[in-house]
């Protein structure tokens, strides 16, 4: 009996320390894909549809290996604008942009984009968007939605929201809703207007199976002009579904258990 009893402490032992070493071992291993797979992130501005020649928004790197877009500008006749931008792949996109429409109607996208740490699908999504609206002489409702581009999927009422939150599960070749598109069709009246925070999760992100590596956020949205004026923020953000913590977890249950046993 007492053999039997021993032999059995020896096989848990065993299969614990397997679970703590194979939870340890899919960290590493998810951290150092991670580390090779990860592409760095990108900010591009369109005006009026021209996505044959959107701006790239420069984009500089932390020491910590994270990036960020401080105070960007680009002024012309028809229109000012400024922009900041904070972008972790661990995985978070944190935007605010200010824009003034001085001469006719005009429409404006930014383009959020990276890869982040790889992340077991379904996961949960997180979405706060707010914004607010300073009416020139361009019209009582200055800003209005507008659908994001060819190919960026919108949420499941089908209608068009200034902020759209995907996420890719092959590098940023295709992307699917994250179900939190954000900030209502038609915002602002005059004089001026606050819009939200419109806050929606956490929530489960896209069903399907695979590996979350990329994430974006599209803005888009049209100004009536006659110096309008629109500022908005938000932040997207990926929460990893907790198999390999609970894995980690379970190893170290194994070890708790095994070191009360030789006590």
């Amino acid at each position: 009996m007492q053999y039997c009893i021993a032999r059995k402490g020896t096989v848990l032992r065993k299969f614990f320390a397997r679970a703590l070493v194979a939870g340890i071992g899919a960290l590493g291993f998810a951290g150092s894909a991670a580390a090779v797979a990860i592409t760095p992130p990108t900010a591009q501005l369109v005006i009026d549809g021209d996505r044959d020649n959107a701006t790239a928004i420069p984009v500089s790197e932390n020491s910590d290996g994270t990036f960020f877009i401080e105070n960007w500008q680009s002024s012309t006749a028809e229109y000012s604008i400024s922009l900041n931008a904070g972008f972790d792949p661990d995985p978070d996109i944190v935007y605010a942009g200010s824009v003034i429409d001085f001469g006719a109607p005009t429409s404006f996208g930014f383009i959020f984009s990276q890869g982040i740490v790889a992340t077991a699908t379904p996961g949960s999504v997180f979405h706060t968007h707010s914004s607010s609206t300073t009416v020139g002489s361009g019209g009582s409702t200055p800003v209005s939605a507008l659908a994001p581009p060819l190919g960026i999927p919108v949420d499941g009422d089908a209608i068009p929201e200034i902020a759209v939150f995907t996420v890719s599960i092959n590098g940023g070749a295709s992307y699917l809703n994250a179900g939190l598109d954000l900030s209502p069709s038609f915002v602002g009246a005059s004089p001026s207007d606050n819009q939200g925070p419109f806050t929606e999760g956490f929530i489960a992100g896209p069903a399907g199976a695979g590996i979350y590596d990329a994430m974006r956020v599209d803005v888009n949205f049209g100004m009536a002009g006659g110096s309008d004026a629109y500022t908005f923020n938000g932040k997207a953000s990926v929460i990893p579904e907790p198999h390999t913590a609970a894995l980690l977890a379970f190893g170290l249950c194994g070890v708790a258990a095994v070191t009360r046993r030789r006590r």
